[in-house]
């Protein structure tokens, strides 16, 4: 079995229909929810689950169809990498999660303020591990050129928040992950609202304080005889600037993470993060990855939530 895979973009991929899985998926949850309630007192068999599970477990091999990959928590357990093929409307598409990893596709802005059946089903998981060591979060922040990039046909695309106020839809899914010792990492740009906002509402909100900002530099690719250089020029500052933030903060005011961070990578992809959850907390830890593109295998146990969440660990060949 061969090791994770990292996907580079390219035209056609799954993730291209993942959005559409996950949105079907909803209408149907929602569908349900509705029919549940009409029969709840007459015949609780009277509506058809429409997901008919919460958590798979994989095989060595595992082969899911439809919106069946969506709002089911998908975890490895083994110490080896497994695969899943996904058929979704005669196309199918096989990824490989790393081990001791899962993923949970699914549109953590929805409108519902309930939380579905398989996020319950994550969080009774870290439960049993002590709870969730890191949130990581790197939200889609409203973006003009995103927004049109994800109307057009860029290969680049992903949906946006529209208003910045949409991060309170994840109240419920943060509450129920929080422990006084998780620490919680979001990526903010450079825009100093975005930066604001989650200083000084979003962290405050959740019961938080802001203990640390971070900051990855974007280096070019090294080549033959030629050290890295930043990926944007020193003239381009005005319009355009070499690094990302991370603000970290906790409900822990003993919190021991420095202050302030340097990391200097190229990066991996387009929208793509250094992976930082082995310097936020130890090997022993358990991550939950919130607007992931990708399952990582850096940590004890690493769960990515979202409706892009196993895109990065796609296979293909040209």
């Amino acid at each position: 079995m061969a090791d994770l895979h990292i996907v580079a973009p390219r035209a056609q991929t799954a993730s291209d229909t993942l959005h559409k899985c996950v949105a079907e998926a909803t209408q149907h949850a929602a569908s349900c929810i509705i029919n549940d309630a009409c029969h709840s007192s007459a015949d609780p068999t009277a509506c058809p689950r429409r997901v008919p599970f919460f958590l798979l477990q994989l095989s060595t091999s595992t082969t899911l169809h439809g919106t069946q990959v969506a709002y089911t928590l998908c975890v490895n357990e083994h110490e080896t990498p497994q695969r899943i093929h996904w058929i979704w409307r005669g196309r199918q598409s096989t990824f490989t999660l790393p081990p001791r990893s899962g993923f949970l596709l699914m549109d953590l802005l929805r409108e519902e303020r309930q939380l579905p059946r398989a996020w319950h089903t994550l969080t009774e998981r870290l439960d049993t591990m002590g709870g969730a060591d890191l949130v990581l979060l790197d939200p889609p922040w409203p973006n003009q050129s995103a927004q049109r990039a994800w109307r057009g046909q860029s290969r680049f695309k992903y949906r946006t928040m529209l208003d910045l106020y949409d991060m309170w839809r994840l109240r419920p899914a943060m509450e129920s992950l929080i422990r006084p010792h998780t620490l919680v990492a979001v990526w903010v740009t450079n825009h100093p609202k975005v930066q604001t906002f989650v200083r000084s509402k979003w962290f405050p909100g959740l019961g938080l304080t802001h203990h640390a900002t971070w900051a990855w530099l974007k280096l070019t690719a090294p080549e033959e005889g030629a050290s890295p250089d930043m990926l944007v020029p020193w003239g381009d500052l005005s319009f355009r600037r070499p690094y990302e933030l991370l603000l970290i903060g906790s409900r822990d005011d003993s919190c021991t993470v420095p202050k302030h961070h340097l990391i200097m990578s190229a990066p991996l992809g387009h929208s793509c993060k250094p992976y930082v959850s082995n310097m936020l907390c130890p090997e022993g830890s358990a991550v939950v990855e919130l607007f992931a593109r990708h399952v990582s295998c850096d940590a004890r146990w690493h769960i990515s939530v979202g409706d892009e969440a196993v895109r990065g660990n796609e296979e293909w060949t040209e």
